[in-house]
């Protein structure tokens, strides 16, 4: 059993860097369809739009099989499932759209489910390509002429593709921001 458990720590473990990459972009491209337009649709109390991790990725009890579950927050839906659907689509189409820079394997919505879902899978292998890259433009920008990039890594094939399911959380309506996940 120990050895078991070890197993699952240490390939979680070997894609964490990646995993928590995968979480930015996505937070960035939430903040990307949703901040823009934001003034104009919402007045009051302004919460910060982003993701918020939960399940049990974010409460470490997950085996290396385990999808991560993400949360996007911030936003005032009212309660209504056919507004709710309407900025699930508004992302959705949105991360159709980044498909093309090969990171996005696949992606579904689930609009009929009790809580409406956005399926994804995202190959990490690219995702670990894409973040080296970022460090060495960044080096180039700063004028490091000595940077030497992490080399990439081949990663476990039982790891490479993560499974991220994105719900919404209604402001209004939010179990999420009563509990601390």
């Amino acid at each position: 059993m120990k050895q078991t458990v070890r197993s699952f720590e240490w390939k979680l473990d070997s894609v964490r860097k990646e995993r928590e990459a995968v979480i930015d972009i996505i937070e960035s491209l939430v903040k990307e369809v949703f901040e823009p337009k934001r003034a104009d649709r919402q007045h009051g109390l302004t919460i910060p739009i982003g993701v918020k991790q939960y399940g049990s990725q974010a409460s470490f009890l997950a085996v290396d099989s385990s999808d991560v579950d993400l949360a996007v927050t911030g936003l005032k839906l009212g309660g209504d499932i056919n507004t709710h659907i309407s900025e699930m689509r508004k992302l959705f189409f949105h991360l159709e759209d980044k498909k093309s820079e090969g990171f996005i394997k696949r992606s579904e919505i689930i609009e009929s489910a009790s809580v409406p879902l956005i399926k994804l899978q995202v190959n990490l292998q690219v995702i670990q390509e894409i973040n080296r890259n970022k460090s060495i433009l960044q080096a180039q920008k700063d004028g490091i002429l000595d940077f030497k990039p992490e080399p990439l890594v081949q990663l476990d094939e039982s790891m490479m593709i993560l499974h991220i399911d994105i719900t919404f959380d209604d402001y209004n309506t939010s179990v999420l921001n009563t509990r601390n996940t």
